[in-house]
C-alpha cells in the first residue's frame, strides 16, 4: 500500500466523507486530497487509491464493571447502639 502524507491544513475540509463536520478539526486530509484521510471522530481512514474505507486497529474496551457496594445492615453499629 501506498505511503500518504498528511496536509497540515485541516481546517480546508468542511465535512469528513463519513458526513461529520470538520469543525473541530478531526478529519486530517492527505496531501493532494480533500475527500481522502484519516477521521479521527469516526475512527477510519479514507483511501484514495481504493473505495474501501479501513478501520486501522479495533479499540480494545474493558468491559463496563458494575460498582460493588458492602451490604451495610448486617455490620454493627460502631458507636454503641
Amino acid at each position: 500500500m501506498k505511503e500518504y502524507k498528511f496536509s497540515r491544513n485541516r481546517g480546508q475540509v468542511k465535512y469528513c466523507p463519513c458526513g461529520k463536520s470538520n469543525s473541530n478539526g478531526k478529519f486530517a486530509p492527505f496531501q493532494g486530497y480533500l475527500k481522502e484521510g484519516y477521521c479521527h471522530s469516526c475512527d477510519q481512514a479514507f483511501y484514495p487509491d481504493s473505495q474501501t474505507i479501513t478501520k486501522p486497529f479495533d479499540r480494545l474496551l474493558m468491559p463496563k464493571q458494575q460498582p460493588k457496594f458492602h451490604d451495610l445492615t448486617s455490620r454493627k453499629n460502631s458507636f454503641g447502639s
